[in-house]
């Protein structure tokens, strides 16, 4: 299990700056990236300054393999 990167899509998550680009659901039990291009696209947005890289792809890729081996 990978908790650092449970650790840093949580802090990515409650960061208020960024609600209107990436927010958990109204369940609170998953999280709606609502501007895909603002979430990845430098490094002044979202994925870039939690994770070593800017791939949407990759970062989705993490996630399925870790939530799916939790």
């Amino acid at each position: 299990m990978n908790f650092q990167l449970y650790q840093v899509s949580y802090r990515m998550l409650e960061d208020p700056i960024y609600r209107h680009i990436v927010r958990w659901s109204d369940t609170g039990e998953n999280f709606i990236v609502l501007d895909n291009t603002e979430f990845t696209k430098n490094v002044q947005n979202v994925l870039p300054r939690y994770f070593k890289h800017s791939n949407f792809a990759s970062f989705v890729r993490q996630l399925n393999k870790y939530v799916l081996l939790g």
